[in-house]
């Protein structure tokens, strides 16, 4: 029932954001006598419904998220927030929000911390983040793409510098509600973390894991088992009319409160 109250929530919060923006839209371009223009404007648009998508993300972002639970055998760490059909002015519009977990996906210091081999498949299906590590050009995951990403590692998990490298103080953390399988019965090799079974049939039926520990191999890393997640990668894609744009963006959760961090305007050949 939460999750239908959520839905139907984010779909309240867009839909006035969403007039709020068309109306002032038409109000500027009333102003400026070019009303036609600004109805043909269709990227502009496009831009507009990008910017009203911010509310009902940070609403998923703040009131929905702490609760996400993923079937273990989903090998991705993906979620999809809001699919929205809407109608402005004359035109037709789609809004479509999903969300991977940056704590769900292989951290990026994997290899420190001694969790390997990835499995052969995840080289080349698995989306763990936006890592541009080696990569010629940079596809982005989308809903009916989610494991295109070829990529190395979450890009902010644990927490990154500026040049890449991760922060001093910084701890890898991975969410034994929304992780694949394959990741914790790694982690599971190398360090005792309860009963894993128990967690994956839990899960299987929709019910929350709540597991707190800090594991730490030797010469390794420490490692945290959290049960929520405070850092998600957005990617927002609307299309007006067969225009479509999209943006890439890093959330973090600090002190209580979920900020932008990184933000990418997708360039890649949008369908």
């Amino acid at each position: 029932m939460r999750s239908h109250r959520g839905g139907a929530m984010l779909l309240v919060l867009l839909t006035s954001t969403v007039m709020i923006v068309s109306v002032s839209i038409l109000a500027r371009a009333q102003s400026s006598s070019a009303i036609a223009a600004m109805q043909a404007s269709k990227l502009q648009l496009c831009q507009h419904l990008i910017a009203a998508s911010e509310e009902p993300t940070l609403y998923w972002l703040s009131e929905i998220s702490g609760g996400v639970v993923i079937d273990p055998d989903q090998s991705i760490p993906m979620v999809r927030v809001l699919d929205a059909q809407l109608g402005i002015d004359r035109s037709r519009a789609s809004i479509q929000i999903a969300a991977w977990d940056q704590h769900g996906m292989w951290p990026s210091n994997c290899d420190a911390l001694g969790i390997g081999p990835i499995p052969s498949h995840a080289s080349t299906r698995l989306p763990r983040g936006l890592s541009e590590r080696g990569l010629g050009e940079r596809v982005y995951p989308t809903t009916h793409r989610p494991s295109a990403r070829k990529s190395t590692g979450a890009t902010h998990n644990p927490w990154p510098t500026l040049s890449g490298r991760t922060r001093r103080g910084s701890h890898a953390a991975i969410n034994v509600n929304t992780s694949p399988r394959g990741l914790l019965e790694q982690v599971s090799a190398r360090d005792e973390i309860g009963d894993l079974g128990e967690i994956f049939e839990r899960r299987k039926r929709g019910e929350f894991v709540t597991v707190v520990q800090s594991i730490r191999g030797v010469n390794a890393p420490e490692l945290r088992l959290v049960s929520v997640s405070h850092c998600w990668s957005i990617r927002t894609q609307v299309t007006v009319d067969g225009v479509t744009r999209g943006t890439w963006s890093v959330y973090a959760n600090r002190g209580g409160h979920w900020e932008l961090v990184k933000r990418e305007v997708i360039h890649e050949p949008l369908r």
